[in-house]
């Protein structure tokens, strides 16, 4: 599921997947755009087969944080 999502955000943001790291914090690292995270969960939701209501993500900064949080809240 972790290679999948940086698959997903890599395609986005058009920055090469290996160049990208759990790590990496979300906007100040990776500069990804409000529309961007729109589009990431939309096809995020598209992958899994889930529905993301976005008042639910928690304030989380880094990509890893973020993929926590989705497997913890939809056991993906």
């Amino acid at each position: 599921m972790k290679e999948k999502v940086l698959s997903i955000i890599s395609d986005v943001i058009k920055i090469p997947i290996n160049e990208i790291s759990f790590q990496h914090r979300i906007v100040e690292d990776l500069q990804i755009s409000s529309l961007e995270i729109v589009i990431i969960l939309c096809k995020i939701e598209e992958s899994f087969g889930i529905s993301i209501d976005p008042s639910d993500i928690p304030n989380v900064s880094t990509i890893e944080g973020f993929v926590e949080w989705l497997h913890t809240k939809y056991d993906t």
